[in-house]
């Protein structure tokens, strides 16, 4: 069977000193993943490690600087958010670039 679809999945760790260029790159990296054709770019928690603290937030950036590529949160630990939290934040960044 051949492959009909090719994602990447990131954790955009980075130096806690400077997040802010982390969150950057990590932006430019699923920018680069479109251009290289990939169908999707995938964004996971790593709590207590630095890293990407909100995926949702930086994946509604990225709709932002892409047009085609399928955006997703691979790993969303429950447990550290509310019961509400959760639904309203991703409900609220709930955005893909195909949507137009």
């Amino acid at each position: 069977m051949a492959l009909r679809k090719l994602g990447f999945l990131t954790i955009g760790t980075f130096d806690r000193e400077d997040p802010r260029t982390g969150h950057e790159t990590t932006l430019r990296m699923i920018e680069l993943g479109e251009r290289l054709g990939y169908d999707s770019a995938w964004v996971r928690h790593r709590h207590l490690q630095y890293g990407v603290s909100s995926p949702v937030a930086l994946l509604a950036a990225a709709t932002q600087r892409t047009d085609r590529i399928a955006l997703g949160t691979a790993v969303t630990p429950l447990g550290w958010r509310t019961r509400c939290g959760w639904p309203r934040t991703s409900r609220r960044s709930t955005c893909s670039p195909a949507d137009g």
